[in-house]
C-alpha cells in the first residue's frame, strides 16, 4: 500500500513540476514545452497506474489501464524532442507529427480489444495479460526513442562547459529513470511477470531530483526562485509534520498509556495546543530552510542593492569614456557570471568605440547595424530574431545584447557572453534593464567630455600650428628686413663713391 501511495506521489511531483516550468518558465519554448509534455506525461503515467493498483475491481480500471499504457508511450516521444531541444537541435514541424504516429497507432491497438490487452484482472493480483506481438512493438518504439535521446545526451556530455555544464546531471538523471522504470514496466511484463510494476514509476523522483537540481543549480527554464522557495516551504511542512507525529506518538504511547487514561479524551486538546505551539515556531522553521537552501543554491548569487551601489560608484569615479566603459564591463561580469562583457557605443560620422574585459568580442560596424532594429533585450537563442542575427551573434560569442536608447536615438549595445554556469534569468536581465538609463546618462557625459577633450586638443592643435605659421612668416619678415638693410647699405655706398671722386 505505501508503494502505491508513493506511485501516486511521484507522479503528482512530476505533474507540478511540468506545471511550474510550462508557466513560470522563460528560457526557448520549445524546450519548455517539450518538457512539460514530458514530465507531465510521466507524471500523468505514474498516477494512472498508481490508480490502477490501488482501485477495486469495475468498468473503471479497463479505462485506467488503457490510459496508462497510452501515457506510457508518449513518455519516449516527448523526452525525445526535449533532448532535442535541450541540445539546441532544431527539426521540422513536419518530422514531430510523423514521428507522433507511431504512438497514434499504438494507443488505436491499446483501445481494440484483444489488439494489444487479452485481458484486465482488476482484482488483488493486478495483472494485465498482453498479446506479445503487440506489445512487443510497443516496447521497441519505447526502446528506440528512448535510446535516441539518451545517446543524444551522452554523447554531448563530452563537450559541456559553462552554460551547458548542467548536461551530465540531466543525462545521468534521465538514465536512471529510463533503466530503472523500462526494466520493472517494460521488460518484466514483456516476459510475463506483472507483480513488480509499481516499482517502475518510482524512478521518477530520480528524474525530478535531477531536474530540481539543475533548475536550482544551474537556472534551468528560469524558474530558480520559485523551485527553492517551494522547496523549502515543502521543507518545513514536512519537518513540522515529523515533528507533530513523533510528539503525539512520544505522548500518546508513553505517557497516556502509563497513566492508563484515555488517549481520545486527552489527545484532543493536547492535539490542539500542539497545532497552536507549530504554528508559532513555523517561521523560524522556514527561516533556517530558506537559509540552508540559500547556501547550497545560490552560492553564485548578487546583492542587487550592492551592485547598484558599486556601479554608482563607478559611473561618477571617471569620465574617460574607455576606461569608464572597460571598468562597467568588469563589474557587470563580475556580478553576473559573464564571460564576456563589452560596449559598442556609436560616436559622430560612422565611428564608435568599443571597450569591455579583457579580450572581448570585436563587433564590426556593419554586425552592429544589424543590430539597430531591436528596441528591447536581444537574446541569441530567441525564436524571435533572424537567423542572420543569431549567426551574428554566436560568431562573436554574445548571448545577450541590451541596445541603450536615449530620446529614440540609439547610442550603442551592452553585450555580455555566455554565462559561466547556467542562463541569464529573468533577474538579471530586469537589473540589466533597470540600470540603462544611468549607463546612458554616464556614457553620453563621458562623451561629451571627451567630445571637449578632442576639441581642446583640436584647438591646441589647431593654435599650435597658427603660432608655427606665425613664427615663420616673422622670421621671413626678418630676413627680408636684413636684406633691406643690406640692399640700402649697399645703394648708398655705392652712391657714396661716385660723389665723392666728383668733389675731389
Amino acid at each position: 500500500m505505501i508503494l502505491n501511495i508513493l506511485t501516486l506521489i511521484a507522479g503528482l511531483i512530476s505533474v507540478a513540476l511540468a506545471i511550474i516550468v510550462l508557466v513560470e518558465g522563460t528560457n526557448t519554448k520549445n524546450i519548455r514545452t517539450a518538457y512539460a509534455m514530458f514530465a507531465g506525461s510521466v507524471g500523468l503515467w505514474a498516477i494512472f497506474l498508481g490508480l490502477f493498483l490501488v482501485l477495486p475491481p469495475g468498468n473503471l480500471s479497463a479505462i485506467v489501464v488503457f490510459i496508462y499504457y497510452s501515457l506510457g508511450l508518449l513518455i519516449p516521444y516527448s523526452f525525445l524532442f526535449f533532448s532535442l531541444g535541450y541540445l539546441s537541435i532544431r527539426v521540422s514541424r513536419f518530422v514531430r507529427l510523423f514521428a507522433l504516429l507511431p504512438w497514434l497507432l499504438m494507443s488505436v491497438l491499446i483501445v481494440i480489444p484483444g489488439a494489444m490487452i487479452a485481458s484486465i484482472d482488476a482484482g488483488p493480483e493486478k495483472i494485465v495479460e498482453l498479446i506479445f506481438t503487440s506489445y512487443f512493438l510497443y516496447s521497441a518504439i519505447f526502446v528506440l526513442y528512448v535510446s535516441l535521446g539518451l545517446w543524444l545526451l551522452i554523447t554531448n556530455i563530452a563537450r559541456t562547459k559553462g552554460v551547458y555544464a548542467h548536461r551530465p546531471v540531466v543525462a545521468i538523471s534521465l538514465f536512471i529513470g529510463f533503466a530503472g522504470g523500462g526494466y520493472f514496466d517494460i521488460i518484466l511484463p514483456l516476459l510475463g511477470n506483472y507483480e513488480l510494476i509499481v516499482y517502475g514509476p518510482l524512478f521518477a523522483f530520480v528524474t525530478s531530483a535531477g531536474i530540481f537540481y539543475v533548475i536550482a543549480k544551474h537556472g534551468l527554464f528560469d524558474i530558480r526562485t520559485a523551485a527553492i522557495r517551494t522547496f523549502a516551504y515543502v521543507l518545513s511542512l514536512a519537518t513540522l509534520a515529523v515533528i507533530y507525529y513523533i510528539i503525539a506518538y512520544i505522548v500518546s504511547v508513553t505517557l497516556l498509556n502509563a497513566q492508563g487514561q484515555s488517549s481520545s479524551l486527552l489527545l484532543s486538546p493536547f492535539s490542539v495546543i500542539l497545532a497552536i505551539v507549530l504554528a508559532f515556531i513555523f517561521q523560524p522553521v522556514k527561516r533556517f530552510f530558506d537559509h540552508l537552501t540559500s547556501r547550497l543554491f545560490y552560492k553564485d548569487g548578487y546583492s542587487v542593492d550592492n551592485f547598484y551601489a558599486s556601479l554608482n560608484k563607478v559611473l561618477t569615479s571617471t569620465t574617460d569614456i574607455r576606461s569608464l566603459l572597460k571598468r562597467i564591463s568588469l563589474m557587470i561580469a563580475d556580478t553576473f557570471k559573464s564571460e564576456q562583457v563589452f560596449f559598442f557605443v556609436y560616436t559622430k560620422e560612422k565611428g564608435f568605440i568599443s571597450s569591455g574585459t579583457e579580450g572581448h568580442g570585436k563587433l564590426p560596424y556593419s554586425d552592429a547595424e544589424l543590430l539597430r532594429p531591436f528596441s528591447g533585450l536581444v537574446l541569441n537563442d530567441s525564436t524571435n530574431i533572424p537567423h542572420v542575427v543569431r549567426r551574428m551573434m554566436i560568431s562573436h560569442k554574445v548571448t545577450l545584447v541590451m541596445p541603450l536608447y536615449r530620446d529614440q536615438q540609439l547610442i550603442g549595445y551592452v553585450c555580455l557572453g555566455d554565462h559561466k554556469t547556467s542562463s541569464y534569468s529573468r533577474r538579471d536581465q530586469r537589473v540589466l534593464q533597470t540600470v540603462a538609463d544611468e549607463l546612458l546618462i554616464a556614457i553620453q557625459n563621458a562623451l561629451s567630455v571627451q567630445e571637449v577633450k578632442d576639441l581642446n586638443a583640436n584647438l591646441e592643435q589647431r593654435i599650435e600650428s597658427a603660432t608655427r605659421e606665425l613664427r615663420a612668416s616673422n622670421a621671413q619678415l626678418q630676413k627680408l628686413d636684413e636684406a633691406k638693410d643690406e640692399f640700402i647699405s649697399m645703394a648708398s655706398h655705392q652712391l657714396r663713391t661716385p660723389l665723392t671722386s666728383i668733389k675731389g
